[in-house]
């Protein structure tokens, strides 16, 4: 100060704004070493890979270099205005090879790790200075709400980034999978070695069970359908998988197995506590069948097993093994038609619950006991059932007749009883 009017002989400092410049100007010094040491923090939450490859590392430190120095020349310059992201090639890059390798966490963990290191340093910087402590207290406040900001936005924004750049590379793997698909299913002339690579899949020496997935079409969820799929592939006991979406609300799923599969163990999907499948998820399942011809057959068997479902909405899941016959029958419906009404008589048009218990009994081989437990009933129940039925179907000839009124009504349970 000079000694007449007492004012500084040098520019004041104290201001908080002045504290966060002379900080922001001593961070971007090189002979500070404050960034290397925000870089090492950055490598540190990162983790494996990134800090056990030598290219990753210097790829992550020339990103969190870019960063901080973006950051710190702008609030030297305009202290009290948000920085914005500033999503440089590097920056991008580290970040989208990370989440490629499935470790999206590391990215956020890697700029949190950094921005703490980074607020740690610029305390003690800012400490070591000869000024008031409201100024201090102010000129942190005003770094810490920056900082924090800064950081949540450019998060944000990479992570909305990749996971465009993710959905637009899934949408193109998805669609080449489902034109090299309807290329095998089509028989056109395929080179099955590519046609393997590009599914991830073994064709040749396999036996294949497919499965139709889908959801309302008014409220697709690929989701759920993908849910589902891998839930499947569990029941299954895990073997190779291809899953394709064929539209946004359906799914194309093949498991492949050395060993022939169960298909009907697919269709018993876990249940809620309604008994409807949680996700609204419907499932239509192929027979098994080997190599390339069993990996088109059991599609378009699935394929005929889902337009029956289509038609049967109280029905979830089927097993085409367990509708072959009605789909058979099906090709003619006028005269499938005709045959149910002519066998069943009076019980088309009886009640649904009774035609149900008749068509479970003779499912559970004339067995009201297995039949009861079916229906979740008593058996009684389930005999005084069958003996009105009995007399809508003339009992009389009944015991030459089950097998046609079983076939009756598994055509009446699939297509409905004629008008």
């Amino acid at each position: 100060m000079t000694a007449g009017d007492g004012s500084e002989s040098g520019p004041r400092r104290g201001v908080p704004e002045d504290l966060v410049r002379e900080v922001a100007s001593w961070f971007l010094d090189p002979d500070s070493g404050a960034l290397p040491r925000v870089e090492e923090a950055a490598l540190v939450g990162l983790g494996e890979p990134v800090n056990t490859d030598p290219l990753l590392s210097q790829e992550a430190r020339e990103s969190t270099r870019l960063n901080v120095r973006h950051w710190a020349a702008t609030i030297a310059e305009t202290p009290h205005q948000p920085v914005a992201p500033a999503l440089a090639g590097p920056v991008v890059g580290i970040a989208r090879e990370v989440i490629r390798r499935g470790a999206d966490r590391a990215v956020f963990t890697g700029y949190h790790v950094a921005k703490d290191e980074a607020w740690r340093l610029w305390m003690q910087r800012t400490f070591e200075l000869d000024a008031d402590p409201a100024d201090v207290a102010a000129a942190l406040d005003l770094v810490f709400r920056s900082l924090s900001s800064w950081v949540d936005a450019t998060l944000d924004e990479l992570t909305a980034l990749v996971q465009r750049e993710r959905e637009d590379y899934l949408w193109q793997s998805h669609a080449q999978r489902l034109a090299t698909v309807t290329q095998l299913l089509d028989e056109d002339p395929v080179d099955l070695d590519l046609t393997e690579h590009r599914l991830g899949y073994r064709l040749r020496g396999t036996h294949h069970v497919a499965a139709v997935l889908w959801t309302a079409a008014a409220r697709p969820d690929q989701a759920a359908l993908m849910h589902t799929a891998t839930e499947l592939r569990r029941r299954a006991g895990s073997p190779p998988m291809v899953a394709v979406p064929a539209s946004s609300s359906s799914l194309w799923l093949w498991l492949g197995s050395p060993r022939p599969l169960d298909p009907v163990v697919l269709t018993e999907a876990p249940r809620n506590d309604t008994g409807d499948e949680p996700n609204g998820v419907r499932l239509a399942v192929g027979g098994t069948g080997a190599n390339v011809d069993g990996f088109r057959r059991s599609h378009f068997e699935a394929v005929s097993a889902q337009q029956l479902l289509l038609r049967a909405h109280r029905v979830r899941a089927a097993a085409f093994d367990d509708i072959a016959l009605v789909h058979l029958a099906a090709q003619n419906e006028q005269a499938a038609r005709a045959y149910l009404g002519r066998v069943l008589g009076r019980l088309s048009t009886a009640d649904p619950d009774l035609r149900h218990t008749v068509r479970v009994y003779l499912r559970e081989g004339l067995s009201a006991a297995r039949a009861a437990r079916a229906l979740y009933t008593h058996r009684n129940t389930v005999l005084s059932r069958i003996k009105r039925a009995e007399k809508l179907l003339a009992p009389e000839r009944l015991p030459n007749r089950w097998l046609e009124v079983g076939v009756a009504l598994e055509i009446d349970h699939w297509l409905g009883s004629p008008g």
